[in-house]
């Protein structure tokens, strides 16, 4: 009778276990579901914010009729760049080209907060207003902080005004301490500024833009970078604008 007992009250405990084991276990499903949903819901409250930031980097862009469309011919040449060099046998470097291709699309948004008297002005800018375009690049950051999983597009944004030689903003970083990605769109960037028309003057010729290019390696620029610029150029692999 004792070993009967002691039976039942063993089979009571196993049911009382499974009991909680299950319970524990649909506990831990639905916590996960609602993770997920969680999650899921952060995502598309992410993915909003990017589409904000980049139609007001859109708008930055259309606000002058000079530079529309440099967003656009910006981020086409500096994906043709990550590609030759994803291509090249030659060459190793670590490019991730969705980083790169959301911060060629947002280098400039931090021009939204500078005002349009600086923005647009056709003669040069006083030292004053320089220091005032000179932010450009943290407000950039600060724009984008919020997306978390772009935290390195803002390093890239940040950092695409310094020169290969130290002599850039906002950090003087030099060489190598400049992201690849930032020191792409420095190349592309100033080359698409070279050959466009601006109110003061008419725009370079795609050779004199090259040999400015050349002039600024080492200087203003990462003597690879324009290398494998040039090689994407000769080879027609670079949109050309028409000149």
């Amino acid at each position: 009778n004792t070993s009967l007992v002691i039976s039942c009250k063993e089979k009571a405990y196993a049911s009382q276990g499974c009991s909680t084991l299950a319970s524990e276990a649909a506990i831990a499903v639905e916590n996960a579901n609602n993770f997920m949903k969680l999650e899921k819901s952060r995502e598309r409250e992410r993915e909003s914010y990017l589409q904000t930031v980049l139609a007001l980097a859109q708008t930055v862009d259309e606000k002058d009729t000079y530079t529309h469309g440099h967003l656009q011919e910006v981020t086409y040449l500096g994906m043709q760049m990550a590609k030759e060099l994803e291509d090249s046998k030659e060459i190793q470097v670590d490019i991730n080209k969705e980083e790169l291709e959301v911060a060629l699309k947002l280098h400039d948004v931090g021009k939204v907060g500078i005002p349009d008297r600086i923005l647009h002005k056709t003669g040069k800018l006083n030292p004053e207003e320089w220091n005032i375009m000179k932010q450009h690049c943290e407000i950039g950051v600060r724009i984008v902080e919020p997306i978390i999983r772009f935290k390195r597009v803002g390093e890239i944004i940040k950092y695409h005004q310094e020169k290969y030689d130290g002599s850039g903003y906002p950090m003087g970083l030099k060489g190598d301490d400049i992201p690849i990605e930032s020191r792409i769109i420095a190349v592309v960037d100033a080359y698409h500024a070279m050959v466009s028309d601006r109110p003061y003057r008419k725009g370079m010729s795609q050779k004199a833009a090259i040999q400015e290019l050349k002039d600024g390696i080492g200087k203003q620029f990462d003597p690879l970078i324009v290398w494998v610029f040039i090689k994407a150029w000769e080879k027609g692999k670079i949109k050309r604008p028409k000149k």
